[in-house]
């Protein structure tokens, strides 16, 4: 998910008099370095939008490459701006936030493929993968912090007044946004990555690992009830949190019974009976019809909490 921006202040006027290296005032500096956000800013709000309320993922890409490209741009540009009367830490601070943001897209968008590793390494690897991308939004946050703080202090020391702009991308709240659904997210995987272990285990007719993983499984659960059970609304929104409990109590339901049955049909090998049949087969079924359907609603219920907490793109037609 993409991040937020610092919040740039509008410099609104000062003294009349003219200044050097192509700039008239140190309104039009700062205006000059205003103008780049605005520009990124946009692009970045665009592809927010897109990503979160569109299905059509060339089109997202499209307005990916495009913020991509704006950065760079606007990158270069700030670069090669003059320092203001000797003075480079406006334009070094937001400099700076453009390339933490750039960096950021690294973490974000690196072709790791997660799921097709074995269980434990991809959970690691998924583990790992957002606590690089939450590191990517805290070092973006501080760059923006120490870039207002520069807007600040160039707006005293030029005698400016400055009026706060509007504020965008969400700021904090789409941080807080990424954080909640990255932890009920890890917690998700981590129940279906365990449960791929079982699944393997059974395929191998391995009774030991099966009630290994079956075991592992179980002591998943508790834990992950009990943060379910303390975790509270996003913004009143429930949803994503009680379809995650509710595959949770499913997995602990497996975990406890159906994959015990399970395990002790394959133990007995040869001397199952037609009832030990039956009952492997009757957990078979409640998988086929109540897992599927489960791990679809946590995914849905996370889509629908970012639309409803992102704005819906505002579409130009054509005349």
């Amino acid at each position: 998910m993409t991040k937020p921006l610092l919040t740039l202040l509008l410099f609104l006027c000062c003294s009349a008099a003219v200044w050097a290296q192509g700039y008239s005032s140190p309104v039009a500096y700062g205006t000059a370095l205003f103008n780049e956000h605005a520009l990124v800013s946009n692009k970045n709000m665009d592809y927010l939008q897109y990503s979160v309320h569109s299905d059509d993922y060339s089109l997202i890409e499209q307005k990916r490459m495009a913020l991509i490209q704006q950065i760079q741009q606007s990158l270069i540009n700030v670069r090669t701006m003059p320092a203001y009367e000797g003075d480079s830490k406006l334009r070094d601070e937001i400099a700076a936030v453009f390339e933490a943001y750039l960096a950021s897209f690294k973490v974000e968008f690196q072709q790791v493929n997660l799921l097709r590793r074995t269980s434990t390494e991809s959970y690691i690897a998924m583990e790992n993968y957002f606590k690089a991308n939450a590191e990517a939004e805290k070092k973006i946050d501080a760059a923006s912090k120490r870039a207002s703080a520069a807007q600040v202090a160039f707006a005293r020391k030029y005698k400016i007044q400055i009026e706060e702009g509007e504020e965008d991308a969400g700021g904090g709240t789409l941080s807080q946004l990424n954080d909640y659904y990255r932890a009920v997210f890890l917690r998700v995987f981590k129940l279906s990555k365990k449960d791929a272990e079982f699944s393997d285990a059974l395929k191998e007719q391995n009774a030991g690992k099966m009630d290994r993983y079956r075991k592992e499984l179980d002591v998943i659960c508790d834990d992950h009830l009990y943060f379910f059970s303390k975790l509270p609304d996003f913004n009143g929104d429930t949803a994503y949190r009680d379809a995650a409990l509710a595959l949770t109590k499913f997995y602990k339901d497996l975990a406890v019974n159906g994959y015990k049955t399970m395990t002790d049909v394959i133990r007995k090998a040869d001397k199952r009976t037609n009832e030990d049949v039956e009952a492997y087969n009757a957990v078979i079924v409640k998988l086929n019809e109540e897992l599927a359907p489960l791990h679809n609603a946590v995914n849905e219920s996370g889509d629908q909490l970012y639309k409803k907490n992102v704005p819906k793109p505002i579409e130009t037609r054509r005349i």
